[in-house]
């Protein structure tokens, strides 16, 4: 029974509608966007695996062995970019920003137009026996294994340094992820290809250790940002359930069939319009009572400050009478003392 590819349809529809779903949640950032790439790229990736395991014709097979390598050199170098913009920004040295995503782009375009990094793959009787590759593999493995473990490392450095509990959070989810995927990845796309441990089989699943990476990424991304996946839940499932009401009119097949398939229509729409309406109206009336919150909380830290400096001021000025009444006394007991000692040398 063949169980990858329906492995492989189902990854890169899920993988291409969390990217989709995290970009439409937040389209002005660029974190957002930046997944979304990813999940392209993983896409693209697993189409190539998909492309050169069960191929149509040998020319498809070893395009697909080309394309796969093309999805993973881009993919890697999406990935070094995400981890210094997201949770927050911070940048490695330029030097290796400059190095390792030129060198993916490069790699990943001579994986398509060469046979450099994937010679060729050999079938027999439509099933895969051997792969080939090219004399720049080690090359790209040492490359990317490089930009990886770099990555990495400074993703937990990073971590480290955060003192925002929300952004900590995120981070935690995102590290999860990333070393769940990267000892998978490593072992099967890396390690038995380079020293031919086993099966060619093996590296085709590869991709689908990065379903993990992809998922805690989403939910980092998404975790702290519920009333806007809420609203977008809410315009998929109106907008899915439209499109079916509005074909349903055709299939019925007497006219009373059709108006009360229209009018259900009709209903749904308008229901669908005060839910969403309500929707946003909750999102509008949540950010409203945060930024109060918000308010309120800068107007006591304010207060707070305030009465700090009040009772600085105070000891200071308590400090002050304090040593103004020691040296007050201090100078009534001496002139007492020397007008006993006055008296004292009158009376001899």
């Amino acid at each position: 029974m063949d169980i990858l590819t329906p492995l492989i349809l189902v990854f890169i529809v899920l993988t291409l509608f969390i990217g989709i779903f995290v970009y439409f949640s937040n389209k002005k950032s660029r974190t957002s966007l930046t997944f979304l790439f990813f999940c392209l790229f993983a896409a693209i990736w697993m189409t190539g695996v998909l492309m050169t395991a069960r191929p149509i014709s040998t020319y498809i097979g070893n395009l697909g062995f080309g394309l796969s390598f093309f999805g993973i050199c881009f993919l890697a170098a999406d990935f070094m970019y995400f981890v210094q913009i997201f949770p927050e920004e911070k940048y490695l040295p330029k030097w290796i920003n400059i190095f390792f995503i030129s060198s993916m782009v490069i790699i990943g375009l001579m994986s398509v137009l060469t046979d450099l990094v994937a010679d060729k793959v050999s079938y027999s009787n439509g099933v895969m026996i051997n792969k080939t590759y090219g004399p720049l593999y080690p090359v790209f493995a040492i490359v990317l294994l490089f930009g990886l473990l770099t990555s990495i490392t400074f993703s937990v450095l990073k971590y480290k340094e955060l003192k925002e509990t929300i952004k900590k959070r995120q981070a935690s989810y995102f590290l999860v992820g990333i070393f769940l995927s990267f000892i998978l990845t490593v072992f099967t796309n890396l390690m038995y290809p380079m020293f031919k441990l086993g099966s060619y089989e093996v590296p085709q699943y590869g991709p689908l250790c990065f379903s993990f990476f992809i998922v805690f990424s989403a939910v980092a991304i998404l975790r702290y940002r519920l009333f806007d996946i809420k609203i977008i839940m809410t315009e998929i499932l109106v907008g899915a359930m439209g499109f079916v009401l509005l074909f349903l009119p055709f299939l019925m097949s007497t006219n009373i069939l059709r108006i009360l398939a229209i009018t259900v229509f009709i209903v749904f729409c308008l229901i669908g319009y005060l839910l969403i309406k309500a929707s946003l109206k909750e999102i509008k009336n949540s950010e409203t009572l945060e930024q109060k919150v918000k308010e309120r909380t800068g107007e006591l830290e304010k207060s707070e400050k305030v009465a700090e400096e009040a009772k600085k001021v105070a000891e200071e000025r308590a400090a002050e009478l304090e040593r103004w009444y020691k040296l007050t006394i201090g100078r009534e007991v001496r002139m007492a003392e020397l007008k006993d000692k006055i008296k004292e040398l009158e009376n001899k």
